[in-house]
């Protein structure tokens, strides 16, 4: 008799995880997925609704990383799934609208309590910088409204 053997699933999930700073109120962090293979982030941005214009425009550059914080240590962008590449851009349609986008890096190290993701660093640019973003799991339960 062969008995298959049953993958033990590594993934951990973390939802809405506590940041020490984060670009603008108008993006959020939703989940964050770490598996053996890689480390998945997704994200959903909006128009500021007091500010927003006809125009508001989105996008990630190639180059962006993620890296333990507190290291040089850097992970580069692997794929990015909903949202341009820039220079391509994506137009937002009015100040209600949001755009979820989910981006892909190489898996962090195991001992990883922290990371940066990190679009691009230059001194006052716009660009889509998170620091001290914990990966730790989190004990509280997260209750998910149905409506």
């Amino acid at each position: 008799m062969i008995q298959e053997q049953s993958k033990v699933d590594t993934r951990i999930k973390l939802f809405s995880p506590t940041i020490s700073k984060k670009p603008d109120s108008y993006i959020d962090i939703i989940g964050i997925e770490l598996t053996d293979d890689y480390t998945r982030i997704d994200f959903v941005v909006y128009p500021d609704t007091k500010t927003y214009v006809s125009g508001w425009w989105v996008q990630i550059n190639k180059n962006s990383f993620i890296r333990p914080t507190g290291t040089t240590q850097k992970l580069k962008l692997v794929k990015a799934v909903n949202i341009p590449y820039a220079p391509k851009k994506y137009m937002f349609s009015s100040r209600t609208s949001c755009l979820p986008y989910t981006l892909y890096f190489p898996a962090i190290p195991k001992t990883t309590t922290h990371i940066d993701i990190i679009e691009k660093e230059v001194r006052n640019g716009s660009y889509f910088n998170f620091y001290g973003v914990s990966v730790l799991k989190t004990k509280i339960p997260i209750h998910i409204p149905i409506n």
